[in-house]
């Protein structure tokens, strides 16, 4: 039920219990019915009140995590004119390719180009060269170069 229909029930209730006759021992039933009904009121609409709160604070701490989170950097393809022998360059690997995951953003250096259009990569550390495909690959500026 909704906290309206709550409320909207304990307001029916309370006129339901004004309407009624009763002797002495009646009328201070009465009132203590219309003082719980008056609690009941207070009690939903405080839990409401607090599920609004934490609510708030749910969204006040994913914004706040949003905030302090890099966002995701926007993919570019690289393209096989804009690359250059020794350019620097990052691995950007998405899943099912064949090229192994420990390349995932690795510093390499272009050695060379193949001719059915990859990127003959060298990672620095005297390990075997590799090709790759150029939209697999993000050119580092030269103000990044480690």
């Amino acid at each position: 039920m909704t906290t309206q229909e709550v409320l909207d029930m304990l307001d029916d209730m309370a006129a339901q219990t004004r309407k009624t006759n009763g002797f002495f021992a009646g009328h201070v039933t009465h009132a203590w019915v219309l003082w719980l009904i008056d609690e009941k009121k207070k009690e939903v609409l405080e839990h409401e009140r607090k599920e609004q709160e934490r609510l708030k604070e749910l969204l006040r701490q994913a914004e706040e995590e949003a905030a302090r989170t890099e966002p995701l950097p926007t993919r570019t393809y690289t393209k096989l004119e804009d690359l250059t022998i020794g350019d620097r360059v990052k691995a950007c690997l998405t899943t099912g390719t064949r090229i192994p995951g420990y390349l995932e953003m690795q510093t390499m250096t272009v050695l060379r180009f193949t001719k059915r259009g990859n990127v003959i990569c060298d990672l620095g550390d005297g390990g075997k060269p590799f090709s790759i495909p150029p939209y697999m690959l993000i050119k580092i500026d030269k103000e990044d170069k480690p």
